[in-house]
């Protein structure tokens, strides 16, 4: 009994104490400073603006560059619908932090048509936005799982748990603590407009303020977090029905600067918003131009007027998207101040077709973007580059120009094989001599395997009738061992297809072109590598034949020496013929070259020439069985003065080769 009496005045004690405190704490939370339950005390007056509005029609979302660039009063008198817009961008709100606080408490209280978002090199800044994240979910409002539901809950009905941050400071609602809390409030309270925009025009140009700067974008790079919140957020929002728009904010050339990379940087940063209006399909408005630096008061805000400006251009750039939140197809596009591209929306069923000027930049956008921004396009863990759409700078500037070629149909002769070909014919001269358009397609270290995914795209570009297929022994020598078998390792070539697929191939199967046409554009310009161009013309030709020294060319026989009789990779054999026999099928002729053979090299056999004779028997009869129209052996043509190292013919040593290549096809009647 004495226990039940006992338990009894336990609880109601307990109960009587819970209620006392309860009772302290909400006299406390009336005549105290606000307890900060969210990212910041601005944070927290634009929670309690937005409960009273309501609703709106357009949000905008940023950092503060977008808080305070874009007025929703100015936008509202200048939007030819008249929409109700509220500015809900925070300092510090990067897309890491803008994903929870649109998705998490913007969105559900003003259920928003659109959500315009402002972007500059800022809201990348790896430096920047994993700070800004942790402390905006630190607050009570911002935080997740279920302790922090359960403490949200609970600070909805109860002061002691909602205010307690401020309770358990006594300096917090006397002294020092208070007059920190109610200056915080106060400053917030002060800048901070009708329509959430921001009002500090205060000019601050000194050092300080630009090292403040600087530190935020220091080592910088684009942060993949903050790419990928982006991507994340606008699915989610357009999934709501909610358009989204990026716009490319303007900033002065002392923000520029600041960059460790300067201009560079800020480029980086205009790429990838730019691509990832163009992946997502989301419009896009370019409003970096048209101010001058005292536009701004410090490193990055615009003073009154010049923001006044800046929402005005961004109304007229807009007044052409109206209806449902849909993704933007291609058709007119509408060309406005500011260089803003903003393509109209249509209804989701139809197919985005990019309008034929545009492709190039659509893709050019892409390959340029910062090398972790690729993981995503990919859906790969890999760091890309630009290069990885690639087996090699030559394997790129090559099929830039044979896309080139392509719309000038094409090439009728195409030369294949490794560096042996690309340092023996001159399709230049072959076309002099012989009339008809060459492409040198060759490859350095190109084996058949290899061959065998080059050769469909080299076909489909070029559409030649004559195909020449230089060989020598070397194609078939055991190199390397892969899985046991002596042919090539084709893993470069089949991801280098597979990162170009994961680019384009969604766009080629919406729109119908293919991706040579998204990647040079219409009409095409090739994207060539500087050094390959100093190397190559435009018809896959060699500019420069440098001559190895004497060290080099010993060095290499070094290297490529072997002992016995010469090894032959048995399976390569097949290899070749296959790439004959598809060849023919696709009635394309073939005419295989046997290369010519310096005198060194030639040294190396154990049965010297009648071993090399021996070998090239071998690949004329499988050529030959496979369909070849013709093997030619040029192996003995060129004297070693011709070669400019141990392989490779010297300029006048590829003219030779094509001189003799045009003779003989001539003698054939092909």
């Amino acid at each position: 009994m004495a226990r039940r009496r006992f338990v009894v005045w336990f609880v109601v004690g307990t109960a009587a104490a819970f209620l006392a405190a309860e009772v302290t704490a909400r006299i406390a939370e009336a005549a105290g400073p606000p307890a900060l339950r969210y990212y910041d005390a601005t944070t927290q007056l634009k929670v309690e603006q937005m409960d009273r509005l309501g609703g709106v029609d357009v949000v905008f979302a940023g950092t503060s560059m977008a808080w305070q660039g874009l007025v929703p009063e100015v936008f509202t008198a200048n939007d030819a619908a008249g929409r109700a817009a509220y500015n809900a961008a925070l300092a510090g709100g990067v897309p890491v932090v803008m994903e929870p606080w649109l998705l998490e408490e913007v969105v559900p209280r003003l259920h928003p048509d659109l959500v315009i978002w402002g972007l500059s090199s800022m809201d990348f800044s790896a430096a920047y936005g994993e700070e800004n994240l942790e402390r905006y979910r630190d607050a009570l409002e911002a935080r997740i799982g279920w302790l922090a539901a359960t403490e949200q809950a609970a600070a909805d009905v109860s002061a002691l748990v909602r205010y307690r941050t401020i309770l358990r400071r006594p300096s917090a609602l006397m002294g020092p603590g208070r007059h920190q809390i109610d200056h915080e409030f106060s400053e917030a309270a002060a800048v901070l407009g009708a329509g959430g925009e921001r009002l500090d025009f205060v000019v601050d140009t000194g050092p300080e303020r630009g090292r403040q700067v600087e530190a935020r974008l220091r080592n910088y790079r684009i942060d993949p977090a903050d790419i990928d919140a982006v991507e994340r957020t606008a699915s989610a929002l357009r999934s709501r029905g909610i358009q989204v728009v990026l716009v490319e904010l303007p900033f002065p050339s002392r923000y520029m600067a600041l960059h460790p990379d300067g201009a560079a940087d800020t480029t980086r940063a205009h790429e990838t918003i730019a691509a990832l209006a163009d992946i997502l399909e989301l419009p896009f408005v370019d409003l970096r131009y048209g101010f001058r630096d005292d536009d701004f008061v410090d490193f990055t805000h615009l003073d009154r007027g010049a923001a006044a400006r800046l929402t005005m251009a961004l109304a007229g750039a807009l007044a052409d998207i109206t209806g449902p939140a849909q993704p933007p197809t291609a058709g007119p596009e509408t060309t406005l101040p500011g260089q803003s591209t903003v393509p109209p929306l249509t209804d989701p069923a139809t197919p985005a077709i990019p309008a034929a000027e545009t492709l190039l930049d659509t893709a050019g956008r892409a390959i340029r973007v910062y090398d972790r921004f690729h993981r995503r396009l990919f859906g790969s863990d890999d760091s890309l580059t630009a290069a990885a759409y690639w087996t090699s700078r030559e394997h790129a500037g090559k099929h830039g120009d044979l896309a080139a070629g392509a719309g000038s149909n094409g090439f009728k002769v195409v030369m294949v094989g490794s560096s042996l070909v690309v340092n023996g014919f001159d399709p230049t001269l072959f076309a002099e001599l012989d009339g008809r358009t060459a492409f040198n397609a060759g490859l350095p270290a190109l084996t058949a395997e290899e061959l065998a995914f080059w050769m469909p795209d080299v076909l489909r570009l070029a559409n030649p009738s004559l195909v020449v297929y230089g060989l020598a022994p070397r194609d078939i020598r055991v190199l390397r061992e892969v899985e046991g078998a002596c042919v090539a390792d084709v893993e470069d070539w089949s991801f280098a297809g597979e990162v170009r697929d994961g680019a384009f191939g969604p766009v080629d199967a919406l729109a119908g072109v293919t991706w040579e046409t998204l990647l040079y554009g219409q009409p095409v310009r090739v994207l060539a590598d500087e050094t390959y161009r100093r190397s190559f013309d435009e018809v896959g030709g060699r500019r420069t034949f440098p001559r190895s020294t004497t060290a080099e060319i010993e060095a290499a026989a070094k290297r490529g020496a072997w002992s016995g009789p010469f090894a032959t990779c048995e399976p390569r054999f097949d290899s070749i013929a296959a790439n004959v026999a598809a060849l023919r099928e696709r009635g394309v002729g073939v005419v295989v070259v046997f290369m010519p053979i310096s005198g060194p090299r030639a040294a190396m056999f154990e049965g010297g020439r009648a071993e090399i004779e021996e070998v090239l028997s071998r690949i004329s009869t499988a050529v030959t069985g496979a369909g070849a129209d013709a093997v030619l052996d040029f192996s003995g043509l060129l004297p070693d003065t011709r070669f400019r190292d141990l392989a490779h013919a010297d300029a006048e040593g590829s003219r030779i080769v094509t001189r003799e290549l045009v003779a003989h096809l001539d003698t054939l009647g092909l």
